[in-house]
């Protein structure tokens, strides 16, 4: 899936999985492209920026996000970091409601991504993949981008159990 992903969108495709208060990247397919995005692996980032980290945090229990809001103080990584807490769960809601999560600069200054979480069988996050370029370039492709994960992470949510 990430191969076709980064094919049909022409982006870097990620997936990324959850340990505790954090989530990490452990692959990616990168275009065939002159200026792409590259992510590093095995490096772990909180759950409250970027797509992919908010992809998972939007799907935590109740106690679990008011938990991890209290342990984590919501630390800016750049100047688009949201750390307001009502603004955050705001768009965590959002983010459950229309099924896929956007950044633009949150964790890293100039990247933007599109997230969305594979569910498994408990309609719990088994993983989070993401599209992701450069954000001037990727403003104009969100929308077909989206598309394209969606259709993604669909496919693999139906092979972790999912019923939607």
């Amino acid at each position: 899936e990430l191969a076709w992903l980064s094919s049909e969108s022409e982006e870097t495709a990620t997936l990324s999985i959850r340990t505790g208060d954090v989530r990490m990247y452990v692959d990616q397919v990168i275009p065939d492209r002159e200026v792409r995005m590259e992510v590093a692996l095995g490096v772990p980032y909180p759950l409250h920026a970027g797509a992919s980290s908010k992809a998972f945090l939007a799907y935590l229990p109740p106690a679990d996000l008011d938990a991890y809001i209290q342990r984590s103080g919501l630390s800016r990584m750049t100047d688009a970091t949201v750390t307001d807490e009502k603004a955050l769960r705001a768009e965590l809601a959002e983010i459950r409601a229309r099924g896929y999560a956007l950044s633009f600069g949150e964790r890293q200054a100039g990247a933007a991504s599109a997230a969305a979480p594979v569910l498994d069988h408990e309609n719990r996050p088994a993983a989070v993949v993401s599209v992701s370029g450069p954000a001037e370039r990727f403003r104009e492709e969100v929308d077909r981008a989206v598309a394209l994960l969606l259709e993604a992470t669909g496919r693999l949510s139906t092979r972790m159990g999912h019923i939607s």
